[in-house]
């Protein structure tokens, strides 16, 4: 229904005061005036009005006429649904004020402010009747011409692109091992400062907190990275504040529910809780401030913001140990305390304050993404945990120990893995329009993770036996026997983060959800037919098995979901050739 006239008015006002935000060119001004003027002649609805600001507000970032945005970009800004945005957008376009490409299910195109350009019309402005076409599929603008210059005037363009895209995953990496370094230091710590039941306690602890993490990332971080990390300045950050507003409204009853478990049991381990959950909410709004300045392109941002909790927690954990601590839930607290100045550092780095009112809508405009990612962090973590418990039931505890020594050996090259994942995800997302470049990055990515995997297993295997006992004393041994396969498995599963990061670069989360669930059973079955057989080096081996058959199969669901996204594009170019 349409608006009352003061309502229609204040919207307008809205989406006027939306181009004046930031200097613009004339002809952008103009542009951006004579929309507005077409806005206040024809009787649009609420939510047209809410996406012709959306649409305004995103070009001033660019001081253009047009926006490359998706449909649920657009949608988080206007504050509609999804459904909402696509009606929205198919009455200004049949008003002749906008112009779109082909947008649907989250996927950039670009939307033309398409009334005037310096006193001309814009070129492939929308005709002023309904559309023919199903309101998802919007088509598209004229092919823009091609550029005046040559190959050879774009090798140093391509030359700055590759240095930054360098420094951009070199941040990546300095960030996780500082993040990994600061949570090393404080599980060696407490682990010289309280007995091995206080330790066990805090490995509880920890362990829940790992999971909080999964949850909120998988619903709230990476839906953020998949579908801003190529916005506009103005989009991320209202996409910014409803993402971490939805960890907060998670994140608490979470929190609140570890204060009621360490209530109820109420010993050291609910003492422990107890410290967990109040501090959970900040914990996590850390992390999601990481990750949101990684979809930014801000590395750099969050590097600080981790050192910012170093230096907070490190000299607060060595004070408490100084006066004599010797239980896990006060180390809990200075930990937690420093990760929530941090999450309070970010909002002042990014001047974002969260909303957890926006939770809702949050998780509605990416329901078709964020629960299969969730699916998804379940089934890795299960099958994580699963393969170190059913090496346990089949091979018995000794031979998990031994499949357990063997990962601490290679965790530097885990954190290597998942410090460049975020930010690799970033970069995937803004190749997401020239999919053969991007599966490219990809795969190139993935061989690069696995060449480090195997040089640092073959450094760990040349360790002489002497040094092995210093750093695992009696697990050396054991863990010895299980290297080299688990080194084969980690090479495996750097190819797989490779086609993790394209399959979220295209947004494919049907695929990457299917092959998942498929890695997950497939290494669960090797791992326990390994260790029925050889005990811990079958496991291991079963594991690596696993691995390589699911990277593989996602390789393979790369190369389709490409090819899909190649023959979208072909479409698309013989539909602008037909109407030109």
């Amino acid at each position: 229904m349409p608006q009352s006239p003061a309502e229609d008015g204040r919207l307008r006002d809205a989406a006027s005061a939306a181009g004046a935000r930031a200097p613009m060119s004339a002809s952008a001004l103009s542009a951006h005036s004579d929309a507005v003027q077409a806005a206040a002649g024809n009787e649009l609805d609420r939510s047209a009005c809410r996406m012709l600001a959306a649409v305004l507000a995103a070009t001033v970032d660019h001081d253009r006429t047009e926006c490359v945005a998706g449909i649920d970009e657009l949608a988080v800004v206007a504050k509609l649904s999804r459904s909402e945005a696509i009606d929205a957008l198919a009455e200004l376009r049949s008003a002749g004020i906008v112009s779109c490409d082909r947008i649907q299910n989250g996927a950039p195109g670009t939307v033309h402010i398409a009334v005037t350009l310096g006193g001309r019309p814009v070129p492939g402005a929308a005709p002023a009747t309904p559309p023919t076409d199903p309101p998802e599929i919007l088509p598209p603008p004229p092919p823009r011409e091609p550029a005046a210059h040559g190959p050879s005037s774009q090798a140093p363009v391509r030359s700055r692109s590759r240095f930054r895209r360098a420094r951009r995953l070199s941040w990546g990496v300095a960030d996780q091992a500082l993040s990994s370094a600061t949570n090393l230091a404080l599980s060696i710590l407490v682990a010289h400062a309280v007995g091995v039941r206080a330790f066990g306690v805090f490995g509880l602890a920890f362990a829940t907190y790992t999971f909080a993490l999964g949850v909120t990332r998988s619903l709230c971080s990476e839906p953020l990275a998949v579908r801003f990390s190529s916005s506009g300045n103005r989009a991320w950050r209202t996409a910014a504040r409803s993402s971490t507003g939805t960890v907060l409204a998670l994140s608490i009853p979470m929190g609140a529910a570890c204060v009621a478990v360490g209530t109820v049991a109420n010993s050291a381990t609910g003492d422990a809780f107890v410290a967990l959950g109040i501090c959970l909410p900040g914990l996590v709004l850390q992390d999601a401030w990481r990750m949101a300045f990684f979809s930014n392109g801000r590395g750099r941002r969050a590097f600080i913001n981790d050192l910012v909790w170093a230096v907070i927690q490190i000299p607060a954990m060595l004070v408490a140990l100084s006066i004599g601590v010797h239980s896990a839930s006060p180390l809990i607290l200075c930990w937690g305390v420093a990760a929530t100045v941090a999450a309070v550092y970010g909002v002042i780095q990014s001047r974002v304050i969260p909303e957890p009112g926006q939770a809702a809508f949050w998780l509605s405009t990416h329901r078709d993404i964020a629960p299969r990612y969730f699916v998804e962090f379940l089934a890795r973590y299960g099958a994580n945990a699963g393969t170190i418990y059913v090496t346990a039931l089949v091979a018995g505890v000794a031979a998990a120990g031994a499949f357990r020594a063997g990962q601490v050996l290679l965790g530097p090259v885990n954190l290597f893995n998942i410090g460049l994942t975020g930010v690799a995800v970033y970069e995937a997302v803004r190749l997401r329009e020239q999919p053969r470049r991007m599966r490219r990055m990809a795969l190139l990515l993935g061989a690069g993770i696995a060449v480090v995997s195997l040089a640092w297993g073959g450094l760990m295997l040349a360790i002489p036996d002497w040094l092995g006992q210093e750093l695992l004393s009696k697990s050396w041994n054991s863990a010895h026997s299980v290297l080299l396969p688990l080194t084969v498995a980690a090479a495996a599963s750097g190819v797989l983060t490779g086609a993790t990061v394209g399959l979220r670069g295209l947004a494919a989360a049907k695929r990457s959800l299917r092959v998942r669930l498929i890695t997950a059973i497939v290494t669960l079955v090797a791992s326990a037919a390994g260790a029925e057989l050889y005990g811990a080096p079958g496991a291991a081996t079963g594991l690596a098995i696993g691995l390589w058959i699911g990277a593989v199969l996602w390789i393979l669901e790369l190369n389709r979901a490409v090819a899909e996204a190649v023959q979208e594009q072909a479409r698309d170019q013989r539909a602008r050739e037909a109407r030109a």
